[in-house]
């Protein structure tokens, strides 16, 4: 991130007026080196991808953040495709007032989004956006409400596990015959069977 920003025109803005957040896997010490195929090339990166947030002062011009977005995605390019690297950076560009927006907690997205940036680490440039971010989830009481979501989860884990092993008739007929196929695994079954 430091060679991105540098390369820039507006880095002392950018660097003053943004956050750069680390995400998904790496935050859960889940990473890992093994080939998989990447989606948008079809061809095999190595291991788990890099998410990136990165909030942006509300006051940042719509043209710098254009040249940050081009200068990630050039850098993304370049980490998937070169032989010595081969992999993939995730990346998402808001506004603080898009945060503030999905603070509402009342879609699946924006809970997604809130649980992504509570569990966020800092990486690189403005540590005090980052801690008004921390600052406005716990204002809105967004850890309590992923505690009771996790919480719910667990019960429904607990009432799955019982019922599977307890069955009396195939998983196919079962409650919670989704945790034995993929979302796509049902779609070939409805498509094979029309």
């Amino acid at each position: 991130m430091t060679s991105i920003v540098s390369s820039l025109g507006e880095r002392e803005l950018i660097l003053g007026k943004t956050c750069f957040i680390l995400a998904g896997d790496i935050t859960y010490e889940m990473a890992h080196s093994v080939l998989r195929p990447e989606v948008s090339t079809g061809k095999m990166v190595r291991g788990s991808d890099l998410d990136l947030i990165v909030v942006t002062d509300n006051t940042i011009p719509e043209s710098v953040l254009t040249d940050l977005d081009e200068a990630i995605h050039t850098k993304k390019y370049y980490l998937l495709t070169h032989p010595a690297y081969q992999e993939e950076i995730d990346y998402i560009i808001k506004p603080l007032s898009r945060i503030e927006e999905q603070l509402s907690f009342d879609t699946f997205e924006a809970m997604v989004a809130c649980k992504i940036l509570w569990e966020g680490v800092f990486l690189h440039r403005s540590s005090a956006l980052f801690q008004t971010i921390k600052y406005l989830l716990e204002e809105k009481q967004i850890p309590e409400k992923l505690e009771l979501l996790e919480e719910r989860a667990g019960g429904y884990r607990r009432r799955a596990e019982e019922c599977l092993q307890n069955l009396s008739s195939p998983p196919g007929e079962s409650e919670y015959s989704n945790l034995f196929f993929t979302r796509e695994e049902r779609l070939e079954d409805t498509f094979d069977s029309a």
